[in-house]
């Protein structure tokens, strides 16, 4: 994770082991202490990417089940950090219980996009699941299914939320974990890269290569000296 130096602001790259440590900036020479969030999004996750335009698909389809279910189930897949952070079993039990679940999804909802940009930040990447429209959502599915004492207020508002609000909150929560996850194969992909040009180096000896990728004149030399009796 990237936290600025609180002087001059120059991006320190930290792990959460440094939560809590004494950090120096290498750019101002100045010492801060790293925030203790860094304990929190060091832990991984391991979401994985679902194609939104076929998430959108299978909304209308299924009638927002498929979502419904589809989201409460990440909540297994991201690291259990605070005591009420729910279960994916908890989150789509409740989903189902009437009356409950039109106060449930204000928590599960929120909840999730919190999780999910806490581990967006820690990978670099700015917080896009959408924490607001999780409530705007949660508070117009309570409105809706409330106000169908009144027909034509209640039925609008509803069809209005899941026919046009909600795809548009699940896409862009689907993009924000989809680019989660690609992020982090390709941090994983570089660093595995790295880790195999440093073995391919360490496999010739010191002299036998010059500056400009050359073997030694004096290698050759040396090992032909080796081969005779």
């Amino acid at each position: 994770m990237r936290v600025p130096c609180p002087t001059c602001q120059t991006p320190v790259d930290l792990d959460d082991r440094s939560a809590g440590s004494l950090i120096r900036c290498r750019a101002c020479g100045r010492s801060f202490v790293a925030p203790e969030e860094l304990a929190v999004t060091g832990r991984r996750h391991t979401l994985s990417t679902f194609s939104v335009p076929g998430l959108v698909l299978l909304h209308f389809a299924t009638v927002g089940l498929f979502p419904l279910v589809h989201f409460n189930l990440m909540h297994d897949r991201l690291p259990r950090i605070r005591r009420s952070d729910p279960s994916a079993f908890v989150a789509v039990a409740r989903s189902f219980i009437p009356g409950v679940n039109l106060i449930w999804f204000f928590f599960t909802f929120r909840r999730l996009c919190v999780r999910i940009n806490e581990q967006r930040r820690f990978a670099g990447l700015p917080r896009t699941a959408p924490q607001s429209l999780a409530v705007i959502v949660s508070t117009l599915l309570l409105c809706g299914f409330t106000g169908t004492i009144l027909p034509l207020t209640g039925w609008m508002v509803l069809g209005a939320t899941v026919w046009v609000l909600i795809p548009v909150f699940i896409a862009v929560l689907q993009a924000s974990v989809n680019e989660l996850v690609i992020t982090r194969r390709r941090v994983a992909t570089s660093q595995g890269h790295g880790q195999q040009g440093t073995g391919s180096d360490l496999r010739h000896r010191p002299g036998d290569l010059g500056e400009a990728g050359e073997r030694h004149p004096l290698a050759g030399t040396a090992a032909a000296g080796d081969c005779r009796p």
